[in-house]
């Protein structure tokens, strides 16, 4: 979750992303809206109960989920699937569209730009194969460019090439969160050390910690003190000094 003053913004929220809200103690009605990066289930299975527990607790104030643009009525469909409909909630439920490219304001000091990376073309030869004439412009996921008064903060979201950890280069961010399980570490490494402007590496989607762990220890001092290893409940204060 990314949170300025006056908004909060949820990224992604896979199985279990209530119950790591919960045990973190924020309020699932504190969250104005959720993006998402793409739609594998652990990325976008728990948004379901969590607008349930969201009705369940009374919230009153509108909540705007954002997906790719060509995303907008699968997410309606999943959504009505888990028996979602907007008209019983009680508080206003918002699909919005966002295209490449294009800065999104959420608020009066935190917008967004998202731009498509690769992490879901390995699908299209699936599609041709078992499901003629399926829709591939569905197989998309995206990597976003957060900014707010204080930073520029890049998520690459899942990946699946070397050149989705330079999506955003020449904006110049300071701070990057990759994750670590879909990369190869001398790539992440690489593109780090290419990208001047960052300053602070949040290393996320960890699928095993100990070797991660043992190929940071094989970096210099001054390299591994940008890597931050993330858990469960972790906070960050993202103005600088970080």
């Amino acid at each position: 979750m990314i949170s300025v003053p006056g908004y909060n913004l949820l990224v992604d929220a896979g199985d279990g992303a209530s119950r790591a809200l919960e045990e973190s103690r924020i309020d699932f009605n504190s969250i104005n809206s959720v993006l998402f990066s793409h739609f594998h289930p652990d990325h976008l299975n728990g948004i379901s109960s969590l607008i349930i527990q969201m009705k369940m607790r009374k919230r009153k104030m509108p909540l705007g989920l954002y997906v790719h643009d060509n995303l907008k009525e699968k997410m309606n469909e999943f959504l009505e699937t888990g028996y979602v409909f907007k008209e019983r909630l009680g508080f206003e439920l918002s699909i919005r569209g966002f295209k490449p490219g294009e800065n999104v304001l959420l608020s009066e000091v935190l917008s967004f730009k998202a731009k498509e990376n690769s992490h879901l073309k390995k699908y299209e030869g699936t599609f041709d194969v078992y499901k003629s004439g399926a829709d591939k412009s569905l197989l998309v996921s995206a990597g976003f460019l957060f900014t707010s008064a204080e930073v520029r903060l890049f998520y690459t979201g899942d990946v699946a090439d070397k050149s989705d950890l330079y999506l955003f280069r020449d904006e110049e961010p300071g701070i990057m969160i990759s994750e670590t399980t879909h990369v190869e570490l001398s790539d992440l490494i690489e593109a780090v050390r290419s990208q001047k402007s960052i300053r602070r590496i949040i290393l996320t989607h960890i699928s095993e910690e100990e070797p991660l762990n043992a190929w940071l220890g094989q970096l210099a001092k001054s390299e591994r003190e940008r890597f931050i290893l993330a858990c469960d409940g972790m906070k960050k204060d993202i103005r600088f000094p970080f």
